[in-house]
């Protein structure tokens, strides 16, 4: 009966050392997995933040002609609205924020924002 319990015994404690493996064998794999999720968490946010990037360049952009068409909405005295030849006016401050537009354009290209 001795020789049975003490292999009873033996067996007993070679599988506490076998759970115990698996054990660490799992919080392994759950520190594995929990990399890999903050991993892909980290490049979708990065992802997110080159879109908002893209999206805050052309919002700029886009500014200054909606202040063009701002001033021409509204009942306010615009440069040169009394003048003559009045069509040389409005074409002097649209070319004018176009060419801002267009060097915000080449700005964020050479930014590599767009």
């Amino acid at each position: 009966m001795r020789a049975y319990l003490r292999d009873v015994h033996d067996h007993v404690i070679l599988l506490q050392q076998k759970l115990e493996l698996a054990a660490e064998t799992l919080n392994t794999l759950q520190g594995v997995h929990l990399g890999m999720v903050s991993l892909e968490v980290a490049v979708g946010a990065n992802e997110m933040n080159h879109i908002i990037k893209r999206f805050s360049a052309v919002a700029t952009i886009v500014l200054p002609l909606t202040l063009v068409a701002g001033l021409f909405g509204m009942n306010v005295e615009v440069p040169g609205q009394f003048a003559e030849p009045l069509w040389l006016w409005f074409y002097v401050i649209v070319g004018a924020f176009a060419l801002i537009s267009i060097a915000m354009i080449m700005l964020f290209r050479y930014l590599e924002w767009l």
